[in-house]
């Protein structure tokens, strides 16, 4: 480096955190820029070799690529790879204000919707939102449509592009916003050898990372921490078949297997999957014996409450990680009877109806509650 000019490679290795967010990012270049590189004369290079995985098909499980929920592992995923589409009635300015968090490189947003009055009723924001290409190989967020003035501010998360392209759009656009100049490009590739360390970042606790995988179904997080699992097992780099043998392992550790199991997702996203309520309720028990129990057990929603468990009419005190797919639901965690001792508790619905599946839940809780310890 000399004169603020790196005259090579910026490169950026990723570990599989799987919460490393825009301003996390932001934080990591600022380090860099305080070491006195205001301009990088070659790439910035990234490095999501830590992970061996092949390419993420974003559809194939629902047909629907540019949900944030279907966002595949990436050892250097970058604020989940999705993008937040926001928008504010303001009358005050007869208009919708609107924005995109984050900003990324190349990626437009497009608001033509307007204000109109009357009541917000079932006005979702999503149907008048297309995300279409670009003419120069970027994005564009197209909103159209009406918005009543009595709803409030409203967001919905997309995924545009895959993680990788994602990733570049994101550096770049971050290293632009905190000063820096890049006369090459961001480009995939591996860190190599003799290279200075100027900055790193490190993840939060695994049990803040449980609380949002749990409490807000976050599914590319559980990915993120089933992969890394597999690596300080087995060895890096991780890969799906080392995370597959290792959930396996552990489950026949504590006698929670049997040959029909078959667990190939680290979120349950998955068509294939199956797993019984008692292999479950085994899971629960031996997490109750764990040292670590508090910090499983805070991670979970609390029943009609908070996160995905927010709805659910209980008058019992649970604690309860819920999960759907079309015609699915389940629930599992910990429910208090009335001499305080807690209970494992799993439901798995199969054939759910649309409607109602909630009480039912409900009222299972209840009745688990009421049991005074009586159910195994």
């Amino acid at each position: 480096m000399r004169d603020g000019v790196l005259r090579g490679r910026l490169v950026i290795e990723g570990g599989g955190d799987p919460k490393l967010r825009r301003d996390d990012l932001r934080s990591l270049f600022e380090q860099v820029r305080a070491s006195g590189i205001r301009q990088v004369e070659g790439d910035i290079v990234l490095d999501r070799s830590r992970f061996a995985l092949p390419p993420h098909e974003p559809g194939a499980f629902d047909a629907q690529p540019q949900r944030a929920y279907n966002v595949g592992a990436d050892a250097l995923l970058l604020n989940f790879a999705a993008l937040s589409v926001n928008v504010r009635a303001d009358p005050g300015a007869d208009a919708v204000q609107a924005w995109l968090e984050p900003p990324l490189d190349g990626v437009r947003l497009d608001n033509r919707l307007a204000l109109a009055d009357g009541i917000c009723g079932d006005w979702r924001l999503r149907p008048l939102m297309k995300l279409e290409p670009a003419s120069d190989g970027g994005a564009r967020v197209q909103l159209d449509g009406r918005m009543p003035t009595a709803c409030d501010d409203a967001s919905i998360d997309i995924a545009p592009f895959s993680g990788p392209e994602f990733s570049r759009r994101l550096v770049a656009q971050t290293w632009r916003e905190v000063g820096g100049r890049l006369r090459g490009g961001v480009v995939d590739g591996r860190v190599g050898y003799g290279l200075r360390r100027l900055a790193e970042w490190r993840s939060p606790p695994l049990a803040d990372a449980l609380r949002d995988i749990n409490r807000f179904s976050n599914n590319v997080m559980a990915e993120q921490l089933w992969l890394t699992t597999a690596g300080e097992t087995r060895g890096w780099p991780a890969t799906r078949e080392q995370a597959v043998a290792t959930t396996g392992d552990w489950l026949r550790s504590i006698d929670a297997w049997d040959e029909a199991t078959l667990i190939d997702s680290g979120s349950g996203l998955s068509r294939r999957t199956r797993v019984t309520a008692t292999q479950l309720a085994r899971v629960l028990r031996q997490a109750a014996q764990s040292p670590y129990l508090a910090e499983f057990a805070s991670s979970l929603p609390i029943a009609g409450s908070d996160g995905t468990a927010k709805r659910l009419p209980v008058q019992a005190h649970a604690r309860l990680k819920t999960g759907s797919l079309n015609g699915v639901r389940a629930a599992a965690g910990y429910v208090r009877d009335s001499h305080g001792h807690w209970l494992s508790l799993v439901l798995l619905l199969e054939d759910a109806p649309a409607d109602g599946w909630r009480e039912l839940l409900g009222w299972t809780v209840d009745w688990a509650a009421s049991t005074d310890g009586l159910v195994p």
